[in-house]
């Protein structure tokens, strides 16, 4: 019988999404923040892939999903979401108001230009659906480019502000969502693809979804990255239990080519403040770091923001936007 607690839940072991069982090295042990259990994140042997196992069953893993879930909120205009629309006008917009000052903030902006929600080619067709689509944040952004959205999103809360600002999400876990085939244009899941149970079947339903030229956007944690190499489990990547896949570049696009998906592009991105300052207060460690490295997160995360500029440009950043295309037959 399922237990609904969290600290007691029904759990369930996993192979990695190739098949293999075996693993390269010692799993990584890592705590659920909110309840203190530990999980551990076991390396596959055969393609690098990191998974969650054991970890809570598919019908119990939404106790681990607080009220407050910082993605269950509707965000405002900051300055962040004002440089992406600079970003999207500069290099992927068909028709802005720059004029002669497009090609110099393509020079200034090129580090950050897959920063932009629709930072891609975009396809003939205009309508987008996507996987865990929270408040529908992004989903927004679409719209006001003159794009069909729709999407699915599990928490019922969330799709009740969707709702509210007209967009209307199928309330279901992505590996349920009903797709017409050949429908889609762009399908994207902005950090959602490492929390799904079963990553494949979402592949399985981009595919036949995506129309000819289809584009397939997932923004996600690099665990080839250079603060996951040095934090390990304090890493905010490692969020156990919602985070069930760890993944970096190169077993991803081999994932998504056994699938029909072709890379086309990965924009390194450095993650901001917060994640430095939680990765050194190593809130997702098992094991607690030293007392001077927790009181001076604040002040060392900020120093250290330059670094995970470099680490994204020399292509070990902490987050990865990777664009792919639906394989012609």
């Amino acid at each position: 019988m399922m237990s609904n607690t969290k600290t007691d839940c029904a759990m369930e072991s996993v192979s990695c999404l190739c098949g293999e069982s075996r693993v390269v090295r010692s799993p990584i042990q890592a705590k659920d923040e909110g309840t203190g259990k530990s999980f551990y994140y076991l390396p596959c042997a055969s393609c690098g892939i990191e998974r969650c196992s054991p970890r809570p069953v598919a019908e119990a893993i939404g106790s681990f999903y607080p009220a407050n879930y910082a993605p269950h909120t509707i965000r405002g205009a900051s300055i962040g979401a004002r440089v992406k629309s600079l970003v999207y006008m500069t290099f992927w917009a068909e028709k802005n108001s720059l004029g002669r000052l497009r090609p110099l903030l393509r020079l200034l902006l090129y580090p950050i230009r897959g920063r932009a929600a629709l930072a891609f080619r975009a396809p003939p067709g205009r309508q987008v659906f996507e996987f865990g689509a929270a408040t529908g944040n992004d989903l927004a952004i679409f719209r006001d480019a003159g794009w069909t959205v729709s999407g699915c999103e599990p928490s019922a809360y969330a799709c009740s502000l969707a709702a509210q600002r007209g967009i209307v999400l199928q309330n279901c876990s992505a590996e349920t969502a009903e797709l017409a085939p050949g429908s889609i244009a762009c399908i994207m899941l902005n950090n959602v693809f490492e929390h799904l149970h079963d990553p494949v079947q979402v592949l399985l339903i981009c595919h036949a979804a995506l129309e000819a030229d289809g584009v397939l956007v997932l923004i996600l944690p690099n665990h080839n990255g250079w603060s996951a190499r040095l934090f390990g489990a304090g890493w905010p990547g490692y969020d156990a239990p919602r985070h069930l896949w760890g993944f970096s570049p190169r077993p991803l696009t081999d994932l998504l080519a056994r699938h029909g998906l072709e890379v086309e592009q990965i924009y390194h991105q450095a993650a901001g403040r917060w994640a430095w300052q939680s990765a050194l207060q190593g809130r997702h460690a098992a094991v607690p770091p030293p007392a001077w490295r927790i009181n001076t997160a604040r002040w060392l995360a900020l120093a250290l923001l330059p670094v995970g500029v470099l680490g994204a440009m020399l292509g070990r950043g902490d987050f990865i936007k990777v664009v792919a295309r639906r394989r012609q037959a």
